[in-house]
């Protein structure tokens, strides 16, 4: 956000607003929505999402595969940590060095865990 990228949030399980405002995130998004859950590039009209990711966080590998991106491992357990997200920043800051064309930029590629 800070570099002036725009952060979406989508849900398989419905538009999370009220999470994102309880946790402080919704002042940083773009946008909230509905996340599809099979034909992506359709289910982004029939949820209305205005934009085509260019890079998609999920912990469901179709929707990498389809949009290019890493998938993080699922959260299952709330006595487990939920902290996947951190290392997320890096993949991203290494992503767009990566697209941007830079010499020194870090390889990352779609990216599904085994």
């Amino acid at each position: 956000v800070e570099s002036g990228h725009a952060v979406y949030v989508w849900s398989g399980i419905g538009v999370r607003g009220g999470e994102m405002t309880k946790t402080g995130l919704a002042e940083y998004l773009s946008g909230i929505y509905q996340k599809p859950q099979s034909y992506f590039e359709t289910g982004l009209e029939r949820y209305k999402i205005p934009v085509v990711p260019d890079f998609v966080i999920d912990d469901h590998a179709e929707i990498v595969e389809h949009f290019g991106g890493w998938q993080i491992p699922r959260y299952e357990y709330e006595d487990l940590p939920d902290d996947e997200l951190l290392n997320v920043l890096t993949l991203v800051a290494a992503e767009l060095e990566r697209s941007s064309g830079s010499e020194s930029s870090a390889e990352i590629e779609t990216s599904v865990a085994p």
